[in-house]
């Protein structure tokens, strides 16, 4: 976010996940806050191009199926790069996004990120 910028003017927030359980609680989270911030969030998902792991579409899809388990009309949208950072800045800049977020797997708290324009 840009430093003088209070979190009252958020329309949009780009969540980058790969599909952790600790991503499932942020997405929850910040579907809470949204209600009260009344900001619009994307979730996203970047495959490098040529990647093509049956272990990440079985992740994903547990990862669905407990967003749908919970009844919460959360949609994840695919995209795909050469570089994870690369798309995400871009997809940032193209949405005109305010913040994007992701969890820390290391110490596994909500993180964000500015994205310059």
């Amino acid at each position: 976010m840009p430093p003088k910028a209070g979190l009252d003017q958020l329309s949009k927030i780009v969540f980058a996940t790969d599909f952790e359980p600790e991503d499932l609680k942020a997405i929850l989270y910040l579907e809470e806050l949204s209600k009260t911030l009344d900001f619009q969030s994307e979730i996203v998902h970047v495959t490098l191009n040529g990647e093509n792991d049956v272990g990440k579409i079985e992740k994903e899809n547990a990862f669905s199926r407990q967003l749908v388990e919970l009844k919460r009309p959360v949609s994840i949208k695919e995209i795909r790069g050469k570089e994870v950072v690369v798309r995400l800045n871009r997809l940032c800049v193209q949405t005109r996004a305010d913040l994007l977020g992701m969890t820390h797997h290391q110490y596994t708290f909500l993180n964000g990120c500015s994205v310059t324009a």
